[in-house]
């Protein structure tokens, strides 16, 4: 369920709002973490997680929508989808953990990608609507599903299982600057002040979670 609607919903986000308002709304997952978190263990947040999470939401925000709020847009169903798509993320962060660490990351990651594919078959019929790809397509796709998909879940869940789920969750708000970073090299986009100030945040926050 996590793998399915993390996928479908920040799609959906993105179908009703646009990528900038979709990344910010996925941010929130940082909140719904930390609150699990902290109710778990009966404690308030500390100090450097609070800045930790303000500063991860502020880079992402500035990086995905160069800092203007006129580019966030946000119809009911894009803020319900990216709510979703919050809650979704934050749970996959939570909810796997004990099994991973009794059949591993590999076998649950597989069987989750396996369920919510075979799941969504009926719905989507790849067979029938899948465009015709040549071969650097065929090789584009592949590269999506194994490195941009499946080798993204896992190394995020491995960290999960290494440094928690509130630090994972703000290591992973570092996918924005590495989407810049490959926008400037692939693309010939140019870094703004704005995007260089979200990556200073980002960083910032990396240390202090450390």
């Amino acid at each position: 369920i996590c793998v399915l609607l993390v996928q479908v919903s920040y799609l959906m986000t993105i179908d009703w709002t646009n990528s900038g308002t979709a990344t910010v709304l996925q941010t929130l997952n940082l909140v719904f973490v930390l609150t699990w978190v902290c109710l778990r263990v009966k404690r308030l947040p500390l100090k450097h997680e609070l800045v930790g999470v303000l500063l991860a939401f502020a880079g992402t925000f500035l990086i995905a929508t160069g800092g203007n709020f006129a580019s966030l847009s946000l119809p009911w169903q894009g803020l319900a989808w990216g709510l979703v798509d919050a809650v979704s993320t934050a749970a996959m962060s939570i909810l796997p953990v004990m099994l991973m660490l009794k059949w591993g990351n590999m076998t649950i990651n597989g069987i989750t990608f396996l369920m919510s594919g075979l799941i969504l078959c009926p719905f989507a019929q790849p067979w029938a609507n899948i465009p015709a790809l040549d071969a650097r397509g065929v090789l584009l796709l592949l590269y999506t599903i194994v490195c941009g998909t499946f080798l993204a879940f896992w190394l995020y869940m491995a960290g999960v299982m290494r440094v928690g789920a509130v630090r994972a969750t703000m290591l992973g708000t570092s996918e924005p600057v590495m989407a810049t970073i490959t926008a400037v090299a692939w693309a010939g986009e140019t870094f703004t002040f704005t995007d260089l100030t979200g990556f200073a945040m980002i960083i910032i926050m990396v240390f202090l979670v450390r």
